[in-house]
Parts: C-alpha cells; structure tokens; sequence
C-alpha cells in the first residue's frame, strides 16, 4: 500500500488528480466558524456553503465514488447556523446526485455521550450526533459494499408480522391477522387473497427461513453508533474524547475524528487496492485506517505541521511504508 500526503489548499489539491483516480473521498472540513485553526479558516454560514460546494465539485471529476464529509453546523449568540443543511440544501438545486445523509452518533456503549454531560448552554440540549454528508457524481457508484459493517438480520422481539408497503400504501400482507400469535396463515375476513409470508422470527428476534428470501447479512443502516450485541460489533464505536479517538497522536490536532467511524465508511465505499483521498487530513486518521485496511492513499492539509503529524502516526505504525521516500518541500510530503 501507498500513502501520499502533501501541503496544500484542498481545492489545487483536487484539481491536481487525474480523472478517476479516486475511489472514496472522505474528510472533515472546518465546522464554519466553531474553529479558525489559527489560520483564520472560519466562514460565516452563506460563504461557508458556497465554498463547500466549490470543494465537493472539483472532486467530482477526480472521484468516480463517493464523497463523504463529517461536519455539524454552528451554534453562534443563542442561533444555529445550518451550515450542513445549507450544503445538501444547495447541491440538490444545482441537479447533482447525493444520498440522505448517515448520522454519527457519538456514544459508547452504555449510550453515554459526548462532551460535558451539562453542555447545551441553560436552555439548549448537548450534541450528541454530526452530519456524515454523501455526495456523488453519478446515479450509482463505481463500487460500493454496503454491507461491508452489516450484521445478521434482527428484528423486533415483539410486534406483528414484517410487511413492506406497496405504492398505494397498502402492506404486502394486508390480507392476513398480523398478530396471528401462531405465525399461520390466516387469512382475515373481508379478503380473498391469502400472503405466502410465513412465520419470520425465532424467540430471539433473529430472522428464519421466509416464504420470500432474506438477506444474510443486514444492510447497517445509517446512524453510525456503538453496539454491544455480538453480531453487530462491526457498527462503529464511535464515541469522541481522550481515549476514544484511537491514537495518542491524533489528540494533537485541534478536531480528530475516531478510527472506527472512519474504517466503516472505507470497508463500505472503497474497494480493495483502491484509492482514498482525505483533503483535510489533519493529524492522519484517514490515511492510518486507509492503509491498514488494504487501501492506498492521498490527502492533504492547508497547514505543514499536521502533514507532518499524520506522517509520524503512519510512520509508527507501518515503518516500512516510507522507507526511502524522501522528504518534499512545502510543496508536499511522500
């Protein structure tokens, strides 16, 4: 595996790839004016969405995959700044192409959150979730597993029968008593038409064989938390704070994200020997979790001292990976 991380504006960054040569992008850019970075990075709400579109775009024609960005809007004098709404907002006007967006959840396993248990100000309520945003350049990517983190399908202990809708509403299984206790079926008065969806659940919850087939493994949703249940232990523990993040290093940058939520998202968006790129690489978290994973990767960083930071972390945990390369001028490092 390779990893290139270099100096630079994320914009000349992205205009400097070739075409296609990104299979994942995936990174976290200022949250508007929360934090300045001491570079004076931060943006008011309407200037920080136009530039956060400008940034999306150039990787459009890098990245033949999707573009992922963890970000929370801004509390500012008692008002909320929907930075991250203001994005999603404007690239569905301009026709582009993008997903509802995950919800990382940023709890332990014991649901305990984030933060100073009291934040949220007198009135306010802590922040306990941010925005995964999930832009791409086409109907359908170029490779996606999407069940790379699943698990075994569960479901509800108690409740009635499983049953999708149809188009004008109506349940699939309409026909039948769905609290039938026996799972039989039994057809409801008032129908002619029986389902073929026979009993679906064992005492646990865990799914058995249908009248229609199930998956194996269960797509993992879209909030992006810690589980404790053995056959969901994939699901990121994603919780912040010392001793959270993943790596001592890592709290040397002023925002570092968790190793596994960035590991979800590389297992499900990127292929094997594929390319990830992180334009706000920070003090390496992407780049680690690429490489240790089977992937290459390329990022970069507006400020040297946290391309040399992500350098270290790499270096300490693949020694080999850059024996040899020499050492760039603030133009980059490889």
């Amino acid at each position: 595996m390779t990893a290139t991380i270099l100096q630079s504006d994320c914009i000349d960054f992205a205009q400097r790839q070739p075409d296609d040569s990104l299979d994942f992008v995936f990174g976290s850019p200022p949250y508007l004016k929360q934090r300045t970075y001491n570079i004076n990075v931060g943006r008011e709400c309407q200037e920080w969405v136009e530039w956060m579109i400008r940034v999306t775009e150039a990787f459009l024609r890098p990245c033949k995959g999707l573009i992922a960005w963890v970000v929370a809007g801004a509390q500012e004098k008692c008002n909320y700044q929907p930075g991250p709404e203001g994005l999603i907002w404007e690239w569905y006007k301009r026709g582009h192409y993008q997903w509802c967006p995950c919800v990382w959840w940023k709890v332990d396993t014991n649901d305990g959150g984030t933060g100073i248990p009291g934040s949220g100000g007198k009135q306010g309520l802590r922040k306990d979730w941010e925005y995964v945003m999930m832009f791409r350049r086409d109907k359908e990517l170029a490779w996606a597993d999407n069940r790379a983190c699943g698990h075994e399908p569960f479901y509800q202990r108690v409740g009635g029968e499983m049953s999708n809708r149809t188009e004008d509403g109506q349940r699939i299984n309409a026909n039948r008593d769905p609290w039938n206790k026996h799972g039989r079926n039994q057809t409801v008065p008032n129908h002619n038409k029986e389902s073929k969806i026979g009993k679906t659940r064992r005492q646990n919850g865990k799914m058995k064989e249908a009248g229609r087939p199930m998956p194996k493994i269960a797509n993992p949703g879209n909030v992006i938390r810690a589980e404790e249940d053995e056959f969901l232990r994939q699901i990121v523990k994603a919780r912040v704070g010392g001793g959270h993040i993943g790596d001592r290093i890592a709290h040397d940058g002023e925002a570092p994200f968790p190793e596994k939520l960035v590991k979800f998202f590389v297992l499900s968006y990127s292929p094997p020997g594929g390319t990830v790129c992180d334009p706000f690489s920070g003090t390496g978290t992407t780049a680690k979790i690429t490489v240790e994973n089977g992937r290459n990767f390329v990022g970069c960083d507006i400020r040297q001292n946290q391309v040399d930071l992500a350098l270290k972390r790499l270096s300490g945990v693949t020694p080999d990976l850059f024996a040899g390369n020499p050492v760039a001028d603030t133009e980059g490092r490889s």
